[in-house]
């Protein structure tokens, strides 16, 4: 399994869209806050914990990934 890295500040936009904090985010997905202002920030994680995100934010987790260029 490989780490992701998630797009910048996608987070953040996100939940000021849909009008919720980080704290509603960490207790929807079940991840704590510090871990998850650390992904916000710039950290990898794994994809289960991608997935817990984007299902607490109503969204598709591409939506959430930061794309690769592969060539």
């Amino acid at each position: 399994m490989y780490s992701i890295r998630l797009k910048p500040n996608i987070i953040k936009h996100i939940a000021l869209e849909k009008h919720i904090n980080q704290g509603e985010i960490a207790e929807r997905s079940g991840i704590s806050r510090p871990t998850l202002s650390a992904i916000s920030n710039g950290k990898t994680c794994k994809y289960a914990t991608v997935k817990a995100i984007a299902e607490a934010l109503e969204v598709d987790v591409e939506e959430l990934i930061e794309s690769r260029d592969r060539r």
